[in-house]
């Protein structure tokens, strides 16, 4: 609660939520790989489903395209998953066994579901790094390189214009530093301290899917 006398304008801000990048990053740092270097599958998503909150903090309708898509990933690699577990205990073993099957390419694949929520990830992940290392640029500003280093790589040229349009309704940067931390100095650290733990995990897949030569556009 906010007992000072001063406003504690993120503390009644509806959208705050200080504990939202702690968890983000005890959940990533909890998503290790196996003795075989591969990532468990559960382990990984439900440290995905982490980056939900990240959307609502941003309280901007720009996302929600990007944040339905992270969701709707996670769930079909989690059907996967309950499907037939003996062969998606990690994510490495499930796309594999797509491989061996050829179905890569069907329809909701685990192959595809793990791309995109590889990229949505990257995708937050650099927003919060530009954010983190660039204190005079709009938040806008740090959204739309984000988006340029990796989704847009992949979106073609109608959902690049929407979210283009979009941009408009981000919030300011200050805004979005005072519903993560307590002050600037705090939102800057907790967003440090989870890009590296989200980096880390991220790598392990990426590198997987660069080495099978599915991923052409976010490296």
């Amino acid at each position: 609660s906010c007992r000072s006398a001063a406003p504690c304008p993120a503390m009644t801000d509806p959208l705050a939520n200080f504990d939202a990048l702690p968890q983000l990053k005890a959940a990533f740092d909890a998503a290790k790989p196996d003795d075989q270097g591969k990532m468990p599958t559960q382990d990984f998503l439900a440290a995905a489903e982490k980056i939900l909150p990240i959307f609502d903090i941003l309280g901007s309708k720009t996302f929600d395209f990007v944040r339905s898509d992270v969701s709707g990933n996670i769930t079909k690699l989690r059907a996967k998953y309950d499907e037939n577990s003996a062969i998606a205990q990690t994510l490495q073993d499930a796309v594999q066994s797509e491989i061996d099957a050829k179905t890569t390419n069907a329809r909701n694949s685990a192959t595809d579901a793990l791309l995109w929520l590889k990229r949505g990830l990257q995708f937050v992940a650099t927003l919060l790094s530009e954010v983190a290392k660039n204190a005079g640029t709009k938040l806008s500003e740090d959204v739309s390189k984000a988006y340029n280093d990796t989704l847009s790589k992949a979106h073609n040229w109608g959902v690049r214009k929407i979210f283009g349009l979009a941009l408009r309704a981000t919030p300011e940067k200050s805004v979005f530093l005072q519903r993560i931390g307590s002050s600037e100095a705090d939102a800057l650290a907790v967003i440090s301290a989870a890009v590296s733990s989200i980096d880390a995990a991220v790598a392990n897949v990426q590198s997987f899917y660069v080495e099978q030569g599915f991923e052409k556009y976010c490296k």
